[in-house]
């Protein structure tokens, strides 16, 4: 260092204040070698038509990033407030402004905290809407998990009462062809009896007959 550090009590003091961007402009404008434009306040700048805007740079960008615009003031301290009331509202009461804060408490600050209520009621509805939309979401679900459990149920009762339906039509068929099958049986054995008791019958009289014949007289008297 070139000088004690104790000569540098109010720039450690401002520093504490500030980002090590805005500090560096700070430095740089204390500078009589540094371009200040036409205005004595941050973020001012004078147009050509004589009319004053404001800037500020944007929390956490790099340096190519461009400047927020803030608006064209008739004079250069309008433009200067305005460029406090947004850096309060990005940065929070430890803002480095042109003015002291305490200007702005009725102002400045009341628009932060409408800005804040504001964001914090979005946020809710936000919320509110997101759970809405969950708990529809689940009691469709569930709705269509019923619809299906229920046509499930429905589908697997039909299914039974067929199968009982056609357990019960092959059962009656296979008594009805077990039944023809006995009464062609007994029909059959009823047939084969008489056909028997017939040949049965007609065996002695062939015998009778054949005794009348003369050869057969013959062949016994022998």
């Amino acid at each position: 260092m070139n000088f004690n550090v104790s000569g540098y009590e109010k720039e450690i003091e401002i520093m504490k204040s500030m980002n090590q961007d805005e500090f560096v402009a700070y430095i740089r404008r204390q500078s009589s070698c540094f371009s200040r434009g036409t205005s004595a306040y941050r973020g001012v700048t004078r147009r050509k038509d004589g009319k004053w805007q404001a800037r500020i740079g944007r929390i956490g960008e790099s340096r190519d990033t461009k400047d927020i615009y803030l608006g064209t003031f008739e004079t250069e301290v309008e433009a200067a407030e305005a460029y406090d009331l947004a850096a309060i509202e990005l940065r929070g009461v430890h803002a480095v402004t042109n003015f002291d804060i305490s200007n702005y408490c009725e102002d400045g600050l009341k628009r932060l905290e409408e800005g804040c209520g504001d964001g914090l009621k979005r946020l809710e509805e936000g919320r509110e809407d997101g759970l809405k939309r969950f708990e529809e979401g689940r009691e469709d679900g569930l709705k269509r998990l019923e619809e299906g459990r229920e046509d499930g149920l429905k589908r697997l009762e039909e299914g039974r009462e067929d199968g009982l339906k056609r357990l019960e039509e092959g059962r009656e068929d296979g008594l009805k062809r077990l039944e023809e099958g006995c009464q062609d049986g007994l029909k059959r054995l009823e047939e084969g009896c008489q056909d028997g008791l017939k040949r049965l019958e007609e065996g002695p009289s062939e015998v009778t007959n054949l005794e009348d014949q003369p050869e057969v007289t013959k062949l016994a008297g022998q």
